[in-house]
């Protein structure tokens, strides 16, 4: 859309150029063309390095994501709707999250397994900051 808009906009442009110059001199000879800007191409996807670190209770999960967060705490899924960390709910044994600055704490209940749930954590994490 944005380039769609750029091109329209430099397009007017060109012809308001050519009305100018033709009524300041006819005879003018018609600029050359401007070569035209490079494509701009879209954004790539924000990449975010997640590394998991255990923390003294054994129920929960520090994952460092190296981007801003915020600070807030969700206790449910209700707390979190709307938040991009809701996903986080949908995993089977999460039962809170914490976010402050730059990582994000997450709870798990006591028949959950962090070795099947880490992973699970870190790819819900990547997708909702990237």
């Amino acid at each position: 859309m944005i380039r769609s808009t750029a091109r329209r906009a430099l397009a007017r442009v060109r012809q308001l150029n050519r009305r100018i110059l033709d009524r300041l001199d006819p005879d003018y000879p018609p600029p050359e063309p401007v070569l035209e800007p490079e494509p701009l191409e879209a954004p790539s996807p924000r990449v975010v390095q997640i590394r998991p670190e255990a923390t003294p209770n054994p129920h929960a999960m520090k994952f460092d994501v190296g981007i801003e967060v915020g600070s807030r705490t969700l206790n449910s899924a209700a707390d979190a709707e709307g938040d991009p960390l809701a996903a986080l709910f949908q995993l089977d044994g999460v039962v809170a999250v914490f976010a402050v600055t730059d990582f994000v704490t997450v709870l798990k209940s006591s028949d959950a397994s962090w070795d099947e749930l880490t992973p699970l954590v870190e790819e819900a994490l990547r997708q909702a900051l990237a």
